[in-house]
């Protein structure tokens, strides 16, 4: 008979995941106030892991659950704003590089990332030049097929001309989002293969969100969810 595969999927909102929820028919349980749902998809035990948006209730849930429970891979989903025309709104990517945008510290007006100041290690494990790197990020073979892109996780998202070009200059990045870093720290860790998914909902610029297609993204990434699990 054959073994299931035992995936644990995150989300930081249930709405970002909500038609594939619909579509998996999972059962809803309760978890250290964080709301999970187990069962089976695609011959796979699936469970899913809701942490609440934000750095810092996507370490503590996924933190506390992987040092609970065994999962043979980790698939995070959820939406995320471009720097790039390159990756426009409905498109879903791969995170395979991520990094802290907005922790470090001011010097007037520069801005001086954490990797650069002098009691941070850029290279102490998880990290490799200040960076998270995913080292399979083949491991869904329908991600490994799409864009992979560099990330910065922020608790800030973007929202004006300043901030944008500044973390433009500085991390080089493709896409931004709110706990992309968290989760690859935790599973590097925990030694979890992982995979981070990401559909585009807005181009950043100074904030408007009458240009934003959240539904859209979240229609986008149910499909490529769907096909990861099914292939």
């Amino acid at each position: 008979m054959k073994k299931l595969k035992k995936i644990l999927l995150v989300a930081a909102t249930e709405a970002e995941i909500a038609p594939f929820l619909a579509k998996a028919r999972l059962t809803p349980i309760g978890y250290y106030q964080h709301t999970y749902h187990i069962g089976t998809f695609a011959d796979h035990h699936l469970s899913v892991l809701i942490t609440g948006a934000g750095i810092l209730s996507t370490a503590f849930a996924l933190g506390n659950l992987l040092s609970r429970d065994h999962f043979d891979v980790v698939l995070h989903a959820g939406i995320a704003g471009s720097f790039s025309e390159q990756y426009p709104i409905g498109s879903v990517v791969q995170i395979v590089t991520d990094s802290l945008g907005d922790a470090g510290a001011e010097d007037h007006e520069q801005f001086i990332p954490l990797s650069q100041l002098p009691f941070f290690d850029a290279n102490a494990f998880p990290f490799q030049n200040g960076q998270l790197h995913n080292p399979q990020p083949q491991t869904f073979a329908v991600a490994a097929a799409l864009p992979q892109v560099s990330g910065i996780t922020v608790n800030a998202v973007s929202g004006c001309e300043r901030t944008i070009a500044l973390r433009k200059n500085i991390f080089a990045a493709d896409i931004e989002t709110m706990e992309s870093a968290a989760l690859f720290y935790a599973c590097l860790w925990h030694d979890i293969p992982f995979c981070s998914l990401r559909s585009i909902s807005n181009i950043i610029t100074p904030r408007n969100t009458a240009e934003w297609q959240i539904p859209l993204a979240i229609e986008r990434l149910e499909e490529c969810l769907v096909r990861c699990l099914e292939d």
